[in-house]
Formats: C-alpha cells, sequence, structure tokens
C-alpha cells in the first residue's frame, strides 16, 4: 500500500496553520467531564463538556480560523 506525501501536492498557499489550545478535566477513569478549546492567534475560548462537545467546539474553532 503506497502512502501519499500530501506535503508535497499541496502548496504552502493553500495551507493554514492552526494553534489550538486544549485544557480538559477528566475524572479518574479517563472520561472527560469539561474544558476549553482556546485559538492561540486570537485568544478566543469555548467551553465544552463531553467528548461530543469537545469534537464540536474543536471543528467550530477550526472554521472560524478558516474563515479569517
Amino acid at each position: 500500500m503506497a502512502v501519499n506525501d500530501h506535503r508535497r501536492e499541496d502548496s504552502l498557499a493553500d495551507r493554514q496553520v492552526v494553534a489550538l489550545v486544549l485544557r480538559i478535566v477528566l475524572d479518574r477513569r479517563g472520561v472527560v467531564l469539561q474544558g476549553e478549546v482556546v485559538d492561540a492567534a486570537t485568544r478566543d475560548g469555548q467551553r465544552f463538556a463531553g467528548w461530543e462537545e469537545l469534537v464540536a467546539t474543536i471543528r467550530r474553532c477550526l472554521g472560524q480560523a478558516a474563515d479569517r
């Protein structure tokens, strides 16, 4: 099976680097309870509760970064 090196297929002009800071509160079993995703560029933070909201929050932050 061949592995594609996407770095060679796309130019850097077509890419955007997004840095997110993730703060997570876990219980003793490692279950995600709550947390915050912070966009390092804008310092905007969005809170979440649970694994599903974590994923939705990351997607929302990435969408907002793509709009900039």
